[in-house]
């Protein structure tokens, strides 16, 4: 299974080249990927670990998923990156839906390593505009 976190091209380029059983979408990413599963609603997967898939809105890019690993970890792609023009609305939108994550540590998709964030610190920049 493939979860996408969005729909731009440095996360989905290479789907083609991929022959997952299941692709794991928000509504955006599925105008841009053949069969993939819309994701609306959070959607636990239970393999070994706990993987709860939710929706989230976004100041960054409509239609962004996150993914939380055994409500130790989770992984929000792009999602805090301001996009200029983008309202406030999408930033209260994710901060509510963050707040509410069961989660210790935030992991965010660039930067040169992949490292993990504490959740009152992601949240703390977030409301402060740092990010």
């Amino acid at each position: 299974t493939v979860i996408l976190s969005h729909f731009h091209r440095d996360h989905i380029g290479n789907m083609a080249r991929l022959v997952p059983d299941k692709v794991l979408a928000g509504a955006r990413t599925c105008k841009y990927v053949d069969n993939a599963t819309l994701v609306e609603t959070p959607l636990i997967i239970r393999d070994g670990v706990e993987i709860v898939v939710q929706p989230c809105v976004s100041p960054h890019a409509p239609g962004c998923l996150i993914l939380t690993v055994d409500e130790q970890l989770t992984f929000l792609g792009d999602l805090p990156y301001a996009q200029p023009g983008k309202g406030s609305g999408e930033m209260t939108g994710m901060l509510r839906t963050l707040q509410g994550v069961k989660t210790e540590a935030f992991v965010l998709s660039h930067g040169e390593t992949f490292q993990a964030i504490s959740k009152a610190e992601l949240l703390e920049q977030l409301t402060k505009g740092l990010l």
